[in-house]
């Protein structure tokens, strides 16, 4: 050749074609790389939503009204609990009534004494009075009787020829006497009314006194308290001594936690109330993909396996903590057309709307 090289060898038909295929798939590769295909899907499974029927507080199951899968609406009696709390409110209310009842009892024989003490003062008072107005009888009966006698010793008329002076003042002196009688009957009179007065007093009084040494001391009060604590009482124990929990709403009862004769802790879940209503899945995502399936995001969803159901949205409401396998629960609502009618757990696949 002009400058003094020889002309390379020709390369052989067959590794030309080698290369070429091998560039070829490392371009198609790497296009692959650089185009994303349809993102893979999330899997969750169908659920319906679900109240939970909680023990309000502890106490022992006596018996279930329903069965597992039945049908029920708000207010459907569900289960009956023992009530510990009646047990103790019956307790307490038949202390109380005893403790009424030694009240009573008590007030009642301070009472009684209070009582004989101001009848036997009443009594004494009523014997000093009779006693007076007997004295008082006697006196006024000596008084009239000399009254009269006065009145009898008085000379009928004079002598003629003029009274004597000794005569004339042994007249004034006797009337003098007896106007003196006659004065003292009239005040042991009234001294008597007086007496009379005090002993019809006195005589009310013993009769009053019992009701009103007994309000003194307040024996009325605590009747009224132990007929109001014994009113408690049988009112108490003639209302059940049971608690019975109601449905809270529309659904089918699940599956019961506890037993008849089992001891359930207050806010224990006794079962729950499924309303195939409110349906909900929840996906299983990883955590790498979660930015696709953050809250408020579209979905689409297929249900089913065999026999297939796509063409089903829905949105995402919340998504919960990562766990330890690197999947996240996300709970999906549905948007658009009523999702199928499958059973509790249907496999469904979940991938974000384009």
């Amino acid at each position: 050749m002009g400058w003094g090289m020889e002309r390379p060898p020709r390369p052989r038909p067959a590794v030309t074609l080698a290369l070429c295929g091998a560039a070829l798939l490392t371009g198609t590769a790497a296009l692959a790389l650089l185009v994303p295909g349809p993102p893979s899907p999330a899997f969750g499974t169908l659920h319906a939503a679900e109240d939970l029927v909680r023990a309000p507080r502890g106490g022992r199951v006596v018996r279930w009204l329903v069965e597992p899968g039945t049908s029920v609406r708000p207010e459907t009696p569900l289960v009956e609990l023992e009530d510990p709390g009646r047990i103790a409110e019956l307790a307490a209310a038949d202390a109380a009534v005893a403790a009424a009842e030694e009240s009573l009892a008590a007030t009642e024989r301070a009472a009684k004494l209070d009582l004989a003490w101001r009848r036997a003062a009443v009594r004494r008072d009523l014997h000093t009075v009779r006693t007076e107005a007997a004295d008082l009888l006697r006196d006024r009966f000596d008084a009239a009787l000399q009254a009269a006698a006065e009145g009898d010793a008085l000379p009928d008329g004079s002598p003629r020829g003029g009274v004597p002076a000794r005569t004339v003042s042994l007249r004034t002196r006797t009337a003098a006497a007896a106007a003196a009688a006659a004065n003292a009957a009239e005040v042991l009179e009234a001294r008597l009314a007086l007496c009379d007065l005090r002993e019809r007093e006195l005589l009310d009084l013993l009769e009053e006194l019992p009701e009103t040494v007994s309000a003194a001391a307040g024996v009325p009060a605590a009747a009224a308290a132990l007929d109001a604590a014994n009113a408690e009482r049988e009112a108490l124990a003639a209302a059940p001594a049971t608690l019975t929990l109601h449905a809270p709403g529309h659904g089918r009862v699940g599956r019961f936690a506890a037993a008849p004769g089992a001891l359930a802790d207050a806010g224990e879940p006794l079962t729950a109330v499924r309303d195939d209503a409110r349906p909900f899945v929840a996906a299983q995502v990883p955590t790498g993909r979660l930015s696709r399936f953050a809250a408020g995001a579209d979905v689409t969803l297929a249900f089913g396996e065999g026999d297939r159901r796509d063409g089903y949205r829905g949105r995402v409401v919340s998504v919960g903590p990562e766990a330890g396998d690197g999947l996240a629960t996300v709970r999906i609502l549905p948007t658009g057309p009523l999702w199928p009618d499958l059973p509790e757990g249907a496999v469904c696949e979940v991938r974000p709307a384009e």
